[in-house]
């Protein structure tokens, strides 16, 4: 995939994640997306980015790297989020894509930096 037709693909679908606009991911994710080598399908990964912003008042992605090599995109990111008291979250975030047909197909990613504070607290509550 030409690098133009990369980044302007990755923004769009980046501006659908940061409006929260899961459920129309379908412009930009296979039906049948698998994440981290199982399979998951559109609808699981949209739940997944659901869940991951729920907590938050805004959650969003912002885009620090964006590499793309044929079928292969990688991402790095800054994640941020505020809960509903005020407190902030930021973390980083490294994803590889791989497109077919002009969507994701496979994802793969990691949280490379989080405040493990915050992190924990959303688990106990």
């Amino acid at each position: 995939m030409d690098h133009e037709i990369a980044e302007d693909f990755y923004r769009r679908y980046m501006e659908r994640c940061n409006a929260h606009r899961f459920d129309e991911l379908g412009e930009f994710v296979h039906q049948d997306v698998r994440i981290n080598d199982e399979p998951a399908g559109l609808e699981q990964y949209a739940a997944g980015l659901r869940a991951m912003v729920e907590p938050f008042v805004d959650y969003r992605w912002q885009v620090l790297d964006l590499l793309a090599d044929g079928d292969r995109l990688a991402s790095r990111f800054k994640d941020t989020g505020v809960l509903p008291d005020g407190r902030k979250i930021s973390t980083q975030e490294f994803v590889v894509y791989r497109l077919d047909d002009g969507k994701i197909a496979e994802v793969w990613g990691i949280w490379v930096k989080a405040d493990t504070s915050v992190l924990n607290q959303l688990d106990d509550a």
